[in-house]
């Protein structure tokens, strides 16, 4: 049940964000094992970013994805991260920018679902 958080330069039609939101929920499903439809992408897109040296208005992007803590390898994670990045790198064209994906591991009793903690629903 993992939430994804694209933030990216420039604004992103409808069309993006649906195939982005495809994209991302599929590698979650493919590299981490995550159930598809309880999967959620948000967007911010036209965010400003900051590099260190100028703000950037094209060409960068910061992916994060929250899961419940000990549910993924090391392996698995690292295998996200490669391939998140690679995918949405190319999809924005954001290859040679500054871009981060970032796997938050959240304990499972402060990770909620329909109202219940993850640590609770594995007693159900």
């Amino acid at each position: 049940m993992p939430i994804l958080t694209l933030s990216c330069c420039g604004a992103l039609p409808a069309s993006d964000k649906h195939d982005l939101g495809q994209l991302l929920t599929k590698l979650s499903a493919q590299h981490l094992g995550k159930t598809l439809e309880v999967t959620v992408v948000r967007f911010f897109d036209n965010t400003v970013f900051h590099n260190g040296r100028e703000v950037s208005s094209e060409g960068q992007f910061s992916l994060e994805i929250r899961v419940t803590q000990g549910t993924n390898t090391k392996s698995q994670i690292s295998s996200f991260q490669r391939s998140a990045h690679d995918e949405v790198a190319k999809y924005l064209h954001a290859e040679d920018a500054v871009n981060y994906v970032t796997v938050e591991e959240v304990a499972a009793a402060n990770w909620g679902y329909h109202g219940m903690s993850q640590e609770a629903r594995a007693y159900i």
